[in-house]
């Protein structure tokens, strides 16, 4: 099988797989906001399913987005590695919510926040001085 097909292969099986949870989230999040009585944790619940969603629509988003690679690896290895790193965050999506106290959902919260911090600072913050920015079509 050539590369460019074997790309297309993958990059279509990626979107399957995503959109599809991209779509559960999506119900499970209006479900969650169209139920009028609210248990205690409701809001910490509904963020939880918030960025879950977006999780999963960002790598929609990127897989779109993702241009043609330079280079293959070669071997059965690199792909099943690959394969095993991109599914296994799809278990943080799947996973039914535990019952956690209130201050662990908060810390949580609080340790999503500064991820998301983490990640916005050097990539967003950074403009046109990033040095992939020349390769990217945005």
């Amino acid at each position: 099988m050539s590369p460019p097909t074997e790309d297309r292969i993958g990059k279509a099986l990626m979107l399957l797989v995503f959109v599809g949870l991209a779509v559960q989230q999506g119900v499970g999040l209006s479900a969650t906001l169209a139920v009028p009585a609210r248990p205690p944790l409701w809001l910490l619940s509904t963020i939880g399913q918030f960025f879950s969603l977006g999780f999963v629509a960002f790598v929609v988003l990127m897989t779109l987005r993702r241009l043609p690679p330079r280079q293959n690896a070669e071997g059965i290895e690199p792909r099943i590695t690959a394969i095993a790193g991109t599914f296994a965050l799809v278990a943080l999506v799947w996973l039914p919510p535990g019952n956690a106290s209130a201050l662990v959902q908060l810390l949580a919260l609080l340790l999503l926040i500064g991820t998301i911090t983490s990640i916005y600072c050097p990539t967003i913050s950074a403009g046109r001085s990033r040095s992939w920015h020349r390769h990217a079509n945005w």
